[in-house]
């Protein structure tokens, strides 16, 4: 007979986010990631994908969920899970989602998660997960090493090597328990990008320091509050030419959750708060107008910026629209924006026509969370796997053109991993890899 381990990948298959894979170890199912998929609009519901317990009946299996990261496409669609289903989430992350309750539809209460930690090796039923930080856009990121009737699956989650932190995943990569996995399911979002270096997060600062430099008036800085990578950045570019960086207080909460000593901590010359009037009107509907508390000493008011716009680059999302309007600023207004520039293509996009009517100077200063082709390429060759499952991604097959072992996968195909005997017969409907 065979014993192993069954696996197939329930969305990201052929997709960047959303990402979810079941594997089956004897009575034991783990699931990694549960994400919402990028393509639908929010507020759109999202069927759980058809596993045992979630999108379907339950069946006699123990089951857990173990979240790589905090961003909404590999966690976002918890809050559809029974609460008897464990879900394993960095210790931080989870920290950083309960912070974002008040203040967005993505978060979650800390009390929903077990923790785990860096090199920590947890146990769950048949399962033995062993978590290892890794340079991300979202905080607390990892990639996880799995292992179960003797088969060792790496699980890459996303990762990169040029943002603040590339250390981490250098380190992931040398340690000896990762080498040579029977599996690596791999993140391959820049497959199917140009080939190019990425810009570092660090030089990122610089070309930020010199748009902000240049800008005789307010500059605007858009960028997700949760990336804190680009937060630092943006704080330490808005220090290099004088200015005070303002987030908002979701910002401040998110720090304030983290309290690591190494990241910017508000005071009164160079990191304030500047609250949002759309912000406000949501704390006080849902009854967390306490959140500002301590926050209030901190807080830039519009006269002040619109007296002196110069001293200041203001974090900023759509909804702050009508505040700028209401500030009447009379000199010119930068707004760097630092994200995925595909958002301002989507038809919700409300920046880039203001920008337009407003005359208003947009300039795209960004760079990615995720590893580059060419990164991704290094990353296999170091780690040596057996066999090679790539996902967020829309062209996996251009891995398989620089390696052998490459399983091209559809979602939902069940994929098995086994020890053969000489009576072994293979299960029709998957593909089976001894």
């Amino acid at each position: 007979m065979s014993l192993g381990v069954s696996l197939r990948v329930h969305r990201g298959a052929r997709e960047i986010g959303g990402n979810c894979v079941e594997l089956l170890a004897g009575k034991s199912r783990l699931i990694l990631d549960l994400g919402r998929p990028l393509n639908m609009p929010l507020g759109q519901p999202v069927t759980l994908p058809a596993i045992p317990g979630l999108g379907d009946p339950p069946d006699e299996r123990e089951t857990a969920i173990v979240i790589s990261h905090p961003h909404a496409d590999h966690y976002g669609l918890l809050g559809g899970v029974p609460d008897e289903i464990p879900v394993f989430i960095g210790q931080e992350a989870a920290r950083l989602l309960d912070a974002a309750l008040p203040f967005t539809d993505f978060g979650m209460p800390a009390t929903r998660f077990k923790n785990y930690k860096h090199h920590d090796t947890f146990r769950f039923g048949n399962f033995l997960i062993t978590p290892f930080l890794v340079d991300h856009s979202a905080f607390d990121a990892y990639a996880l090493l799995i292992e179960a009737n003797g088969f060792r699956i790496l699980y890459s989650g996303d990762f990169r090597m040029r943002g603040r932190k590339p250390g981490a995943t250098r380190r992931w990569l040398s340690e000896p328990a990762v080498q040579q996995p029977d599996l690596l399911i791999v993140e391959g979002t820049s497959l199917g990008r140009p080939h190019g270096e990425a810009v570092s997060e660090k030089s990122l600062e610089a070309l930020l320091a010199d748009q902000i430099k240049a800008a005789p008036g307010l500059v605007l800085a858009a960028f997700s509050p949760q990336n804190i990578d680009r937060l630092v950045t943006f704080y330490k570019a808005a220090r290099r030419c004088g200015r005070q960086l303002l987030i908002d207080p979701y910002a401040a909460c998110l720090l304030q959750a983290i309290n690591r000593p190494t990241l910017p901590k508000l005071d009164k010359n160079s990191l304030g708060v500047f609250l949002p009037a759309a912000m406000r009107r949501r704390l006080s509907k849902n009854d967390e107008l306490k959140r500002l508390d301590g926050l209030y000493r901190y807080r830039v008011y519009p006269q002040k910026i619109a007296e002196h716009p110069e001293k200041f680059v203001l974090l900023f999302r759509a909804s702050m629209i009508e505040d700028l309007e209401r500030m009447e600023l009379s000199g010119p207004i930068q707004l760097l924006y630092s994200q995925w520039a595909g958002y301002l293509d989507q038809p919700a996009d409300r920046i880039r026509p203001w920008c337009i009517s407003s005359g208003i100077d947009l300039q795209i200063v960004h760079t990615s969370g995720h590893a580059t082709h060419s990164d991704i390429i290094d990353t296999v060759a170091a780690l040596k796997p057996q066999r090679i499952l790539p996902i967020h991604t829309t062209a996996p097959e251009n891995i398989g053109q620089r390696f052998d072992g490459v399983i091209d996968a559809e979602n939902g195909q069940w994929i098995e991993l086994v020890r053969c005997s000489i009576n072994d017969q293979p299960t029709p409907s998957a593909r089976r890899f001894t």
